[in-house]
């Protein structure tokens, strides 16, 4: 079985307001049992600071190696980088190749793709995306969603934090969230006005072949998000694993981490998916 994990840590489990990392600490003992052999990883805000040593303690601590890692490519006023890194086990899998900047200055965070193959079977490959797709609107992720779409039918996936939750998704109790926030979430209409949950990103993701575990699979993972912010309760699934149609008979378990621990490390919840090997 090989074990897959995407994780947003919220401004690298760091708290702006009073510098504490017991979140990040905690981060780690959350991800530890998970045994992830892949992990994207969004949100590691600051980690450059000192040569990455925060990146290579939690590598250490779970036994992974890094891959790569990406700069957002367009600044959001925050007073340190944000990265999205991508780390694997290598007794596991053995990197081959992969292109670390996907898109360079396509996206508003980043993408990075990664092929790996089996320790044991060199003919079994898995290419791997990992992303974190622009929180801004829909429009902005459905362009980014362009760059995966080749891959929709071979054995690849895409790991991240898409800001978005699937077209087959139920739509949000908007009475939940912000009236500021609807543009990201939601259609905007020629006259301005709001439509249904833009879900065109996911929508295409779909469309051109990836495959939700959790729909293959005939599960309900629990929400990512919504637990988090008091003005924000609604319950949405922003973090996905999505499989391509040569992997999709390969899914054994999808589900979300959620546990109290992990509610108060981060405002996202950890994916994990197993496959069969």
């Amino acid at each position: 079985m090989l074990r897959f994990v995407t994780y947003n840590l919220l401004n690298g489990g760091i708290d702006i307001g009073n510098g504490s990392e017991q979140r990040r600490i905690d981060q780690a003992h959350i991800l530890k049992p998970l045994q992830a052999d892949v992990l994207a990883l969004q949100e590691c805000t600051g980690w450059e600071d000192q040569n990455w040593w925060r990146l290579y303690w939690l590598a250490q601590q779970l036994d992974l190696v890094v891959f790569d890692k990406v700069q957002t490519q367009r600044r959001t006023g925050m007073s340190s980088p944000n990265w999205t890194v991508l780390l694997y086990r290598p007794e596991r899998l053995r990197a081959v190749g992969g292109t670390p900047h996907v898109g360079q200055g396509a996206f508003q965070h980043g993408a990075i793709r990664a092929l790996f193959v089996d320790r044991d079977n060199a003919d079994t490959e898995y290419r791997v995306h990992a992303t974190h797709l622009a929180w801004t609107d829909g429009g902005a992720r459905l362009g980014e969603s362009r760059w995966f779409t080749d891959w929709a039918r071979s054995r690849s996936m895409l790991l991240g934090d898409l800001n978005e939750d699937l077209c087959t998704a139920p739509q949000p109790n908007w009475s939940n969230i912000p009236q500021f926030l609807h543009s990201r979430y939601r259609l905007v209409l020629p006259d301005g006005s709001y439509g249904n949950a833009d879900r065109r990103c996911t929508g295409n993701l779909l469309g051109a072949g990836y495959v939700d575990p959790a729909a293959h699979l005939g599960v309900k993972p629990a929400p990512t998000t919504g637990y988090w912010y008091s003005n924000e309760p609604e319950p949405q699934s922003l973090d996905h694993i999505l499989l391509g149609a040569q992997l999709a008979d390969d899914a054994r378990e999808y589900r979300t981490v959620d546990t109290r621990e992990a509610r108060s490390a981060s405002d996202h919840l950890p994916r994990l998916l197993c496959l069969a090997t």
